[in-house]
């Protein structure tokens, strides 16, 4: 694996609240772009580190969760990252997680 790691679990993150962590990549390749699953996640690439620094900052608890009562849902983001490898593109998918609460 080319990733120091590919998984980030920020825990209990309020509704609003702005979330950091960095992503260290590991290997030779050059990087290509990164698309984040949604508007909510931005990822920020370090040529000098080979580290994507990504900031999450949860929306509001979906409407329909509200309705069942719930004040709390789990959070799955994930970046897909492009990189060349060998002369061979290839994609991660880097998973950012978290508990949502407001």
């Amino acid at each position: 694996m080319s990733w120091k790691d590919t998984i980030i679990d920020f825990g209990k993150v309020k509704t609003g609240a702005v979330v950091e962590g960095k992503f260290k990549y590991e290997g030779d390749g050059k990087y290509i772009s990164s698309k984040p699953s949604c508007g909510c996640t931005v990822g920020d690439w370090n040529k000098e580190t080979k580290e994507l620094a990504v900031k999450y900052t949860p929306k509001t608890i979906p409407l329909h969760l509200k309705k069942e009562g719930k004040t709390t849902y789990n959070s799955n983001k994930y970046i897909l990252v492009t990189m060349v490898e060998d002369g061979m593109v290839k994609n991660y998918n880097l998973q950012i997680k978290a508990n949502i609460y407001e």
